[in-house]
């Protein structure tokens, strides 16, 4: 144990952004920092993350952008439970932790440009607090079929989606801003705006096989349909939808 350690017991937040780091090993050793809340390894060289990670039960956000991680993010993630935001974008990672619903603290999740080809895990409903889900150019086919009931905002750009149901069938009462653009939408769910009553955005442009949309929707882009704070749609261009076109 390096012998400054004991020295760093008020550290709690440690940047190693751009760093030229390869590997992690030996981060156990900063267990020794028992306020230590926020670690950024950013742009830095890492393709694994080893099973010690797990010792930094004290952090509450995690930043792994731009690096080199590829294949399924270890199980050791799952045991940083007092996590609030985890960001993991820019990499190669196939897979997430099996156990990932057990972060029930987390609030902020960040997984995109990703090949995702495992998708997004049936469990995630589990993250009772996750409130922003981030997933643009991850390759997902497919949403599972229930989410996080405290979401907020859902960004989903720049994905071979062909429907988002899953947002009907879970009781997401305070979702605020939906995102799916640039994907491949075949249809957009009746009920979207209306049964949302908190939704600020919604944007489905850039659909090529979008051919209708639900007149809920339309309601909300004459200004027609009530919600609590007003809804804007962003809905052009798609070159199949004709103004008031419906299923």
């Amino acid at each position: 144990q390096p012998k400054y350690l004991p020295k760093l017991t008020q550290l709690q937040n440690l940047n190693l952004y751009d760093c030229a780091i390869q590997n992690l090993d030996g981060i156990g050793v900063l267990e020794a920092c028992p306020k230590l809340e926020i670690l950024n390894l950013g742009r830095n060289l890492l393709t694994t993350l080893p099973e010690e990670l797990s010792q930094l039960s004290t952090l509450k956000q995690l930043w792994l952008d731009d690096n080199q991680l590829t294949g399924a993010l270890p199980d050791c993630m799952g045991d940083l439970k007092n996590l609030e935001c985890l960001r993991v974008p820019n990499n190669q990672v196939t897979q997430l932790p099996s156990n990932l619903g057990q972060l029930k603290r987390l609030q902020t999740l960040v997984l995109d440009r990703n090949p995702l080809e495992a998708g997004l895990p049936d469990d995630l409903y589990q993250l009772k607090s996750l409130e922003e889900l981030y997933v643009r150019h991850a390759q997902l086919s497919q949403l599972p079929e229930r989410l996080p009931s405290k979401l907020k905002i859902l960004q989903l750009s720049s994905n071979p989606i062909q429907n988002v149901d899953s947002l009907l069938k879970s009781r997401l009462e305070d979702l605020q801003e939906v995102y799916v653009n640039g994907c491949d939408l075949r249809q957009v769910p009746e009920g979207i705006v209306s049964r949302h009553t908190k939704l600020q955005r919604l944007v489905v442009c850039h659909n090529l096989n979008l051919k209708s949309l639900p007149l809920d929707v339309w309601h909300a882009i004459r200004g027609k349909e009530l919600t609590e704070s007003g809804c804007e749609i962003v809905w052009q261009p798609n070159p199949q939808i004709k103004e008031g076109a419906t299923e």
